[in-house]
Parts: C-alpha cells; sequence; structure tokens
C-alpha cells in the first residue's frame, strides 16, 4: 500500500515534495525529522540509527537552543511528531519507539536529573519528611525513580494526572 502526503508552505508558491510512505521507518521519521528542523533552522545535520525496534535520531549542528526550547519542551514535541507520523505509517504492527536528541541534551538531561535526584533524595533522609519535584513529563520521571530505585532508604512515587504529575520522594521510616 502506497501513501503519499503533500505539505505546502502558505506562503511560497513552491509545494514541498510528497513523502513515500513505502519507505522503511527509519527513513521516514529521518525525512520528517528533517523537514520539521528545516523549517525551525538551517545547517542541522540528522544522523539515525535503529536498534531493538527503537529508532535514534541524533540532530547536530543549527540552532540548538531553539531546537530544544525551554526545559526541553520543543524537542519533547518534535519527538511526539515524529514518533505520531511514524507509527501512524508503520505497516508493522509492533510501536516503534522514535527519540530524538539534539547535540546530547538527553544524556546532559539525564545526568542532571540524577545528580537532582540523588540531592533531594538525602535531604529527604536528612530531614525526614517528603520532597516533591515540579512537573515533570514520563520519561524525566523514569529517570529519577531509576536512580533511586536502589536506595532502601527513599521511595518515589508519581502523582496527579498528565501534565501536572509530579514525582515525590519519601523517606523511608523503617530504615533507621
Amino acid at each position: 500500500v502506497q501513501s503519499e502526503t503533500s505539505f505546502s508552505d502558505s506562503d511560497s508558491s513552491e509545494a514541498l515534495q510528497p513523502f513515500n510512505f513505502e519507505e522503511n521507518p527509519l527513513d521516514l521519521a529521518q525525512a520528517v525529522l528533517q523537514r520539521i528542523i528545516d523549517a525551525i533552522t538551517s545547517d542541522a545535520v540528522i544522523s539515525a540509527e535503529e536498534t531493538n525496534g527503537r529508532i535514534l535520531l541524533n540532530v547536530a549542528g543549527g540552532n540548538a537552543g531553539v531546537l530544544i526550547g525551554k526545559k526541553g519542551q520543543t524537542l519533547e514535541a518534535i519527538q511526539s511528531l515524529v514518533d505520531k507520523i511514524v507509527n501512524k505509517h508503520n505497516n508493522h504492527h509492533d510501536k516503534i519507539r522514535v527519540q530524538v536528541d539534539v547535540e546530547g541534551y538527553l544524556e546532559t538531561r539525564k545526568l542532571n536529573l540524577v545528580k537532582l535526584a540523588m540531592r533531594l533524595a538525602d535531604k529527604s533522609k536528612r530531614i525526614r519528611k517528603p520532597i516533591s519535584l515540579g512537573q515533570m513529563n514520563g520519561y524525566d520521571r523514569r529517570i529519577v525513580h531509576m536512580a533511586l530505585k536502589d536506595d532502601p532508604e527513599v521511595e518515589t512515587k508519581s502523582r496527579g494526572e498528565g501534565y501536572t504529575r509530579k514525582l515525590v520522594i519519601f523517606p523511608n521510616n523503617k530504615s533507621p
């Protein structure tokens, strides 16, 4: 089954070339991301790899700050769009996870979240009171949960619904 979609730019008389969705998911993900990136910044290069049913797209160059956005919100939105488009046109029945990174931002964010989790876990143990981390997306909450899962002196739980979902670190009162 061949499916094509064309996009047009209202400021230009030229229409963008249609996507050919017979491509494999990796090529489609890269093409979709390239089109989004080109609309936001210039001189960005995308590298892509597929491992274990997951597509990893790395963006280098361009205006990284604009692509990442405040607290990674723009990057998260771009990743969500690419993921939805790839999976909508995925002829295989398994969902393909798509991860988009810009200039190593995700690894830096992960390291910073782990440091924050450790610092707040220590504080929670010291003051013997729960500490709440502000609104966090699911990916960030998972990083904190995983960072503290092996610490028997604290427990983590997610609270709330949707975008207002927070993570709370509780001291384990059973420990000495």
